[in-house]
């Protein structure tokens, strides 16, 4: 390998910031030629108006603290739906129906059953979240659904957001929350949170958080697909729901999440959710083929890149110095807003996510996977001789040409 392909190489740690300052330039160029972009923002206030007819649905998996997190949705009342599993302690079943009579709230449990479906090998957490949201499903009769974890909070009205939602025409909107800027570790994920915010409008299904806004039909079809692996669930139900055929965008909506205390617990969430994109891109990239604007082989060629990066870096160190610098003037311009200085120390914390993290969520996910005994392959479409499911709604097109069904294999929106 020659200097100049090794130099290269190193360069390519640029792309975080240059794609999100292509991404920026196309918006404002968009704007002045007032063309529609092709994947728009969406934003919360939408020409649809607000829009009652929702659930608020919120996992909750145990922890007594999250019950004492609910307060923000006391003027939502009877919408919020509290969804927790058979297998909790007496005195969390008062406290729970406590704050539920206090707020008004619903409150539905799920079966023993259903809450022990995930893997044995997946994070549990995740894992049971996604399987009470599915549970939820069984009592909600909305015609659309809010999905936000106890930890996160949505201070502007959830009627707009989903008229957002609406007046785009969109099944399923992401929402990234953000964590207060409290600690290093902190401004650090909040920089990181700004320049991913300006990717996912083009790249909506790569989100952080267990925050959404989708059609309620289509998330159960969603849903009843999931594989419940735990690692990455969030991102493999926008891939689901992208590679499906439904419209997925992200919404301009700020949302609050709590932030994690330690180094340690930073950490392992980092390589948690780097595991769970590791097995959405690299292991399927038959969906990459199938439909490239899910942007997925360009996420998998960041981990392919790791050993040659390693290479490089062993051979022409120097370029390191330069890299580091346009990254973070890069980062700097981009974040401008926050007027936070931790975005010029941003690019040490990407060489560490290039260099360290990514072979180690690479190896998380592989040990997962041994564990669980079996890689958590997404089942877009049903063989066409599957019948159709009894307990889930089944989507069904619009008069026109085409499909009957949105389950059968062939269908194409």
């Amino acid at each position: 390998m020659t200097t100049a392909a090794q130099v290269a190489l190193l360069l390519t740690l640029l792309a975080e910031p240059v794609l999100a300052l292509a991404v920026a330039w196309g918006t404002r160029l968009r704007a002045r030629r007032g063309t529609a972009p092709r994947a728009p923002a969406v934003p919360a206030r939408g020409g649809a108006g607000p829009v009652p007819d929702l659930t608020v649905v919120v996992p909750v998996h145990g922890d007594p603290g999250d019950l004492e997190r609910l307060g923000w949705l006391h003027a939502e009342g009877a919408r919020v739906l509290l969804v927790t599993t058979a297998t909790q302690t007496p005195a969390f079943y008062r406290r729970l129906w406590a704050v539920a009579g206090a707020h008004g709230f619903r409150v539905h449990v799920a079966g023993a059953s259903r809450a022990r479906r995930a893997p044995a090998g997946a994070a549990p957490a995740r894992a049971v979240r996604v399987g009470l949201l599915d549970d939820a499903h069984a009592v909600v009769t909305s015609t659309y659904v809010v999905c936000v974890d106890p930890g996160t909070e949505i201070p502007r009205p959830l009627e707009e957001v989903v008229g957002g939602l609406v007046a785009a025409g969109v099944d399923l909107g992401t929402i990234t929350a953000t964590v207060p800027a409290h600690g290093l570790l902190a401004r650090v994920l909040r920089i990181e949170d700004t320049l991913a915010a300006r990717l996912r409008h083009r790249v909506p299904w790569y989100v952080r958080g267990g925050t959404h806004v989708a059609r309620r039909a289509v998330h159960a079809d969603l849903l009843r697909r999931h594989t419940r692996f735990g690692q990455g669930d969030d991102v493999e139900l926008g891939v689901l729901a992208a590679a499906r055929g439904h419209r997925v965008a992200h919404l301009d909506v700020p949302a609050v999440q709590r932030g994690t205390g330690t180094a340690s617990a930073w950490t392992g969430q980092r390589l948690a959710e780097l595991a769970g994109v590791f097995r959405v891109a690299v292991v399927h990239p038959h969906l990459a083929l199938r439909r490239p604007s899910l942007h997925l082989g360009t996420v998998a060629a960041g981990f392919g890149l790791v050993p040659l990066l390693w290479w490089s870096a062993w051979h022409v160190p120097w370029v390191l110095v330069p890299v580091v610098v346009a990254h973070g003037a890069l980062t700097a311009a981009l974040t401008r807003d926050l007027r936070d200085p931790v975005a010029w120390l941003y690019p040490l914390y990407a060489l560490l996510r290039a260099f360290v993290l990514l072979p180690l969520a690479a190896l998380a996910y592989v040990v997962a996977a041994v564990r669980a005994g079996e890689a958590g392959l997404l089942r877009v479409r049903d063989p066409w001789w599957a019948p159709e499911p009894a307990d889930s709604p089944v989507i069904r097109r619009l008069p026109g040409p085409g499909p009957a069904r949105a389950t059968d294999w062939w269908a194409r929106r």
